[in-house]
């Protein structure tokens, strides 16, 4: 069972209300913030509201900026790409820790 395919997702369950780890780039590099599942496209692909870290964030995503509080038809990958999403504890087999 791969982690793109139907079974995979349907061992996750993978509905709306998911939370999930989004991934949007940032200048030069990918940043990963939890994000909650709003939509279910198929089998992986997804609508998501991300959760920014308020002024914390002003370095990364700039703060409050709507562009990276949704992230849309995003795809499962368990590499850091550029809209993409991966289960929180797939997060550390990425590299990317916690």
């Amino acid at each position: 069972m791969t982690a793109n395919s139907e079974p995979y997702r349907q061992a996750r369950n993978l509905v709306k209300g998911s939370i999930v780890i989004a991934r949007v780039k940032v200048d030069d590099r990918i940043v990963e913030r939890p994000a909650i599942v709003v939509r279910v496209w198929g089998p992986d692909m997804v609508n998501l509201r991300t959760f920014l870290d308020g002024s914390n964030d002003v370095h990364d995503v700039g703060a409050y900026n709507w562009q990276y509080s949704w992230l849309t038809s995003a795809h499962h990958s368990l590499t850091p790409e550029p809209n993409t999403w991966c289960w929180v504890d797939e997060q550390d087999m990425t590299g990317q820790g916690a």
